[in-house]
């Protein structure tokens, strides 16, 4: 957990709090042990930015609830009614527009 502690010490001296969910300060459920930052997560796993999993019991997450992070289920339901209210003529708002570009530059990243 070194990158997560070395970043948490960062952010927390100039975001109040260190991040924006009180639910996921390390310091409410581990301190020291517990990371401030994931790079992935599934299910209830999630893991660090150094690579180490944890299982993430802690209220059930930020996310995770009852279907857990990244269920399949969920994700194609979510990607079904984005592209059928792409195919809908409407009026895009000039928010809709920026979001989907940074969406198309996010993928040209990938």
């Amino acid at each position: 957990m070194k990158k997560s502690k070395k970043l948490w010490n960062k952010a927390k001296k100039i975001i109040p709090g260190g991040n924006m969910f009180l639910s996921k300060r390390p310091e409410l459920h581990l301190p020291n042990k517990w990371p401030a930052y994931f790079s992935k997560s599934k299910d209830i796993n999630i893991w660090d930015l150094d690579k180490k999993k944890y299982l993430d019991f802690c209220t059930m997450g930020v996310g995770t609830n009852i279907l857990g992070y990244s269920n399949k289920v969920i994700d194609r339901a979510v990607k079904l009614q984005i592209e059928e209210n792409k195919k809908k003529p409407k009026k895009v708002s000039k928010f809709q527009k920026r979001m989907d570009e940074i969406a198309k530059q996010q993928k040209r990243r990938r």
